[in-house]
């Protein structure tokens, strides 16, 4: 499966030359699509699989679905036409993709293969999938942050970064206090599991209110068992109108926001207070107790408060001022 984000300039080359030569190009989907598709008992869907892993050629590609309660039985794709005069696009971004019902799709891919009833039973099946993605989706606070930052809580303890996070362990549940303690800045939006009642298979911070940039909501790193269910909490931030982290690289506070890349610091004004011991943050990890600034950045040094930076996986707090 191609991931874009790895070096989409040789792979554009590569399907441009095919298209110059074949007039058509690989028939390709988002992995997000995909996991979809195979969560699907109909006969359709995995038909749908097999002429994608059989590397068919066809006049659309770079299929994806919306996530949108309201277009719930549709995919975008991009059309031969458009690409062929813009190969150099980032094609699952591009404003240049169209809209297409899922039903049609079927028919184009498959001409009088399926009859109706088979069809409408699969877009009906399509249609339930999407519309549950937003309702998995929880905002919880105070103690059960703790709760779901416990690896007990998730429905998979050997999959994903999630059952990387150095946070994860019962050792690290009282290091938590400073987003527990918080509970009007601070809250944690989990994917709950469809296998198990209240486990999860994705979490992040979110901040609310934040100092810099003034009062925006911002969904700090994510942590999921499928790396494929990022892209369904960039989607939920999107919808909710929030900034979020652009990556998952530690100390980096570039952030998203209305689909562009921001390279600026991030910060929170928190309940003045100095804890015993303190998670490590991977954005936010500049603490000022004696202020309750906490920030991606180190911030101004003033007499007699103390700055320290949250980055240890034991609970400790590094002391940078005397």
């Amino acid at each position: 499966m191609f991931e874009y984000k790895t070096n989409i300039k040789n792979y554009n080359n590569y399907i441009l030359e095919n298209i110059i030569e074949n007039k058509k190009y690989i028939f390709i989907i988002s992995d997000k699509l995909r996991d979809l598709f195979n969560d699907m008992i109909s006969p359709i869907s995995k038909k749908i699989l097999v002429f994608i892993d059989e590397k068919k050629e066809f006049d659309i590609s770079f299929l994806d679905y919306i996530h949108d309660k309201e277009k719930n039985d549709k995919i975008t794709y991009l059309p031969i036409s458009k690409y062929i005069q813009n190969n150099d696009i980032n094609v699952w971004e591009t404003k240049m993709r169209q809209e297409m019902s899922i039903g049609r799709l079927v028919n184009k891919l498959f001409p009088d293969v399926f009859n109706q009833s088979e069809i409408e039973k699969f877009v009906n099946e399509f249609k339930s999938k999407i519309s549950k993605f937003f309702s998995n989706f929880r905002l919880v606070e105070g103690e059960d942050i703790r709760k779901y930052y416990l690896l007990n809580n998730y429905e998979s303890n050997n999959h994903g970064d999630i059952n990387h996070s150095c946070m994860r362990s019962k050792d690290a549940q009282s290091y938590l206090d400073i987003y527990v303690n918080n509970s009007d800045k601070c809250k944690l939006l989990i994917l709950m599991s469809d296998l198990y009642k209240d486990k999860i298979k994705g979490r992040a911070i979110v901040w609310f209110g934040t100092r810099k940039p003034v009062n925006k909501i911002y969904m700090d790193r994510i942590y999921t068992i499928k790396s494929s269910d990022d892209i369904l909490y960039k989607d939920y931030a999107e919808k909710k109108g929030w900034i979020y982290k652009s990556n998952k690289i530690m100390g980096d506070s570039t952030y998203i926001e209305n689909g562009k890349r921001i390279f600026e610091s991030v910060s929170i004004q928190l309940k003045a207070i100095k804890y015993k011991e303190y998670p490590s943050l991977d954005t936010l990890s500049y603490y000022t107790p004696r202020s309750g600034r906490l920030a991606s950045n180190i911030g101004n040094y003033i007499p007699g408060y103390t700055r320290y930076h949250l980055n240890s996986p034991h609970g400790n707090a590094t002391k940078l001022d005397k």
